[in-house]
């Protein structure tokens, strides 16, 4: 719902299908070092040392390639999840 209104219905993995070409990337590093990546990508600081990106498909290999290892304590790339629908949905209605 966005404000009031019904914007989507149906099981959450049905209305993940619109995402599967998105992954969701998450490091997790040192709230004193902020996270250095490319400027094309839009990344959010979730909290303190947290930093969440969300990458079209055809954007996985660049960002992965690109990544110093060792600017992060933790590295993890799935599909999208749950809040990720949700800001979708109520964002792009």
């Amino acid at each position: 719902m966005k404000r009031g209104t019904i914007v989507a219905i149906g099981r959450p993995a049905d209305l993940k299908h619109d995402l599967s070409n998105q992954f969701r990337l998450e490091l997790t590093g040192s709230p004193a070092r902020p996270a250095v990546l490319p400027a094309w990508v839009q990344c959010s600081e979730v909290e303190p040392g947290r930093w969440v990106a969300v990458l079209d498909r055809s954007q996985v290999g660049d960002i992965l390639s690109s990544l110093d290892p060792n600017q992060f304590d933790d590295i993890k790339l799935g599909s999208a999840t749950l809040e990720d629908l949700y800001i979708h949905y109520a964002a792009n209605s």
